[in-house]
């Protein structure tokens, strides 16, 4: 009695990973990589590769927009569209739009990274500072400074180094002045 067999592929299919925009796909080692399909033709043009999968949907959807306009279906509908250059409405050539992709991609900040030092700075210098003491407290108390304490940290080419002061002559502590909030 034989019993009809059945054999499996040997070849083993790795677990695809779920994408969640279009015309991008995740390699083994970790890169996202962008691509998309030339109509009529069924080229591809490679778009690059990226370190986030948010890149490389917006390197597609830049492509998508050389080749297509405003009719594409694309991964962000609400964000900007790249700029195109003057008189490219007729035809872009592929190595225009592999250009304006990897430009539009790499323009992309994600919201999710901290603001960078100089936005920061821009944003302190922007504020007025307020005295931590009032006036009428810092003439009512004063700080001592030894002459022998070392300095504070002080920056990279720097011409006045911070005021020295030791901690404990500056910590004095007078509790006098708490009665005065009862």
């Amino acid at each position: 009695m034989d019993l009809p067999t059945t054999s499996k592929s040997k070849k083993v299919r790795r677990e695809k990973t779920p994408c969640l925009y279009k015309g991008i796909r995740m390699r083994v080692w970790g890169k996202w990589v962008s691509e998309i399909r030339v109509p009529k033709s069924g080229g591809r043009i490679w778009l690059g590769s990226y370190d986030d999968p948010e890149k490389a949907a917006r390197a597609y959807d830049a492509a998508l927009y050389c080749i297509y306009g405003e009719c594409g279906r694309f991964n962000f509908p609400g964000d900007r569209r790249p700029v195109l250059p003057a008189g490219s409405a007729v035809s872009l050539s592929k190595f225009d739009i592999q250009q304006i992709a990897m430009n539009f991609a790499s323009s992309y900040v994600p919201v999710s990274l901290p603001v960078s030092a100089t936005i920061k700075a821009e944003a302190q210098a922007d504020t007025p500072t307020s005295p931590l003491v009032s006036k009428d407290m810092a003439s009512k108390y004063e700080v001592k400074v030894d002459p022998l304490a070392p300095t504070c940290a002080t920056g990279v080419g720097s011409s006045d180094p911070p005021e020295d002061f030791q901690l404990d002559d500056f910590l004095v502590l007078d509790t006098d002045w708490i009665s005065d909030f009862y």
